[in-house]
């Protein structure tokens, strides 16, 4: 609505300027000139909504402590998988397996929305944007050192290809092994942690359809 009113006045006020006589060339620079500074006011308008509108965002500081944190899995066997978040819920996340030569590899980008606190200690989360980076099948050759190295693509099943069929918790360091069932507790202990001497995470984790994921600590 904005970007029709906008284009609208700029024409009247090209084509009705009266006592002043024009090129075609003249009006159509002017008219390029015009919508140009349409367009910039537009983005500008567009940005400052945006930013008015993370402002208000209950979730904001929350959206800020993402920024830059890795999640992973990697359970001790040939597969692994990794998440790495940007700002406002962006992110980028890769899963291998396979040995050094032959490897099937996902790559894949998108972004999660905060929608809800369920308590003190867990949050939901919402896909909104899921996609990959190549396409599935697709195959590359690699040489390094004399070796070749064979990289195959496909997708991950760590996510669901419906965006609303995937749920997701986020846990934050304060929730309590108490909650989780004893297949959880035996992953987390796959994962180095210890839910029999300790009682919290003491760190971030992600659920994503019952897949856990770490925060990744140096």
């Amino acid at each position: 609505m904005i970007r029709k009113l906008v284009l609208s006045l700029a024409f009247i006020f090209l084509f009705t300027s009266c006592g002043v006589k024009s090129s075609d060339n003249d009006i159509s620079n002017a008219k390029i000139s015009q919508e140009e500074s349409v367009e910039q006011v537009i983005k500008e308008r567009e940005k400052d909504d945006n930013e008015k509108s993370l402002k208000n965002d209950p979730y904001k500081d929350l959206y800020d402590k993402l920024n830059g944190m890795k999640f992973y899995i990697d359970p001790g066997t040939s597969y692994m998988e990794s998440i790495y978040f940007y700002e406002d819920g962006y992110f980028d996340g890769s899963k291998a397996t396979g040995n050094d030569a032959f490897m099937n590899v996902s790559l894949y980008n998108g972004k999660f929305d905060i929608v809800e606190k369920l308590d003190d200690d867990s949050y939901k989360l919402k896909l909104v944007r899921f996609d990959y980076e190549k396409e599935e099948g697709e195959t590359e050759i690699r040489k390094n050192n004399d070796t070749y190295y064979s990289y195959t693509y496909e997708k991950t099943d760590t996510f669901k290809e419906n965006l609303d069929d995937n749920e997701i918790i986020l846990y934050l360091p304060s929730t309590k092994y108490s909650r989780f069932d004893q297949n959880d507790l035996s992953f987390f202990t796959i994962m180095g942690k210890n839910p029999e001497e300790d009682e919290s995470l003491n760190n971030y984790w992600l659920d994503i359809n019952g897949i856990f994921m770490s925060e990744y600590i140096k």
